[in-house]
């Protein structure tokens, strides 16, 4: 008999960071819950470390960024134009909002 393989991929490191940003700002704690017809899982931060110092160089990358743009425009120059995230299908109008912003940065 054939079975299924479930993957479980929770909790994902995104949404822990979120989950510490949100914890750190109001003082409060959280939980993460994942549900579906497949698949359900709870997670708070317990031991999950990282997620200050992952903050902390992404704003250090995004100061850095901006440091060296002069435009909004340049910004959107220094990434390049792809659609490989699956975020994108599932963001209708997306696409085409972003291929206009970026098409406008490079007139």
């Amino acid at each position: 008999m054939l079975q299924l393989q479930q993957h479980n991929y929770h909790p994902k490191p995104d949404h822990l960071r979120q989950q510490f940003l949100y914890r750190e700002l109001f003082n409060k704690e959280c939980l993460l819950l994942y549900a579906s017809a497949w698949d359900h899982h709870t997670s708070d931060l317990g031991d999950h470390v990282g997620c200050l110092e992952t903050l902390i160089q992404a704003f250090k990358s995004i100061e850095h960024i901006l440091g060296i743009a002069k435009t909004k425009e340049d910004v959107v120059r220094m990434f390049p134009l792809t659609f490989d995230n699956w975020r994108w299908r599932y963001s209708p109008g997306a696409e085409a909002f972003a291929r206009k912003i970026w098409h406008t940065a490079w007139k």
